[in-house]
């Protein structure tokens, strides 16, 4: 799989997140300024709402995401992966498991 490809969770060919696009970056940005700004645009557009989980699937679509104010860790996730995939930046999830310090051994 390559990381530009649209998917059923990074559903960036969706007319909602073509929107949103078009409404978020000028034509004449790097790539890097693009990737700025729609980390920017992710991160304080959408409300970090940890206790807002789904179990499912259909939920964690970005077409879905956007249409929320709100959103945990995986749909802003998702959401940002799928906005930098519309505009031709590379970009996947990396998912990891983690511990709690009461988890920890020592």
């Amino acid at each position: 799989m390559t990381y530009l490809n649209s998917s059923y969770f990074f559903d960036y060919n969706d007319t909602t997140i073509d929107v949103l696009l078009k409404k978020s970056l000028p034509n004449d940005l790097s790539s890097k300024e693009k990737a700025i700004r729609l980390y920017t645009l992710v991160r304080d557009g959408w409300k970090y709402d940890p206790y807002s989980i789904s179990l499912s699937k259909e939920n964690y679509r970005s077409s879905t995401i956007v249409q929320k104010s709100t959103g945990n860790c995986v749909e802003k996730s998702i959401l940002l992966i799928s906005l930098l995939r519309g505009v031709g930046i590379p970009a996947d999830c990396i998912w990891v498991r983690l511990r709690t310090i009461s988890q920890w051994s020592v």
